[in-house]
């Protein structure tokens, strides 16, 4: 059975909803992304992020993933990495070139 999320129904409606695919950025960009997110389809971002990074080599661009993290707590749970983020942008703190992919940890598994 094909994946529905790559029926080219649902793609065209991502491009023009969602502005899914490939861009040139006008600035440096920081993403969060929940891994359980159920709404915003991590493939999809993680799709994105690469073929951005594939086209223009030269951008800024962070994307973090969030483990076990859901759409509605995306926001609460990362405010301490994109404040963070937000203020070196305005500082004019020296942001590293390219594009940088991790996954938040939590401090500890218990």
């Amino acid at each position: 059975m094909k994946d529905s999320m790559q029926h080219q129904d649902v793609i065209a409606w991502d491009k023009k909803y969602h502005g899914m695919g490939p861009y040139r950025l006008a600035a440096s960009m920081f993403v969060v992304q929940g891994t359980t997110d159920p709404l915003v389809y991590l493939n999809n971002v993680e799709s994105d992020f690469n073929q951005t990074c594939a086209a223009y080599p030269s951008i800024w661009i962070t994307l973090l993933r969030y483990p076990d993290t859901y759409h509605s707590f995306v926001v609460q749970d990362t405010q301490v990495d994109y404040l963070a983020w937000i203020k070196d942008y305005c500082d004019h703190v020296k942001l590293p070139k390219g594009c940088h992919l991790e996954t938040v940890e939590p401090i500890t598994d218990t």
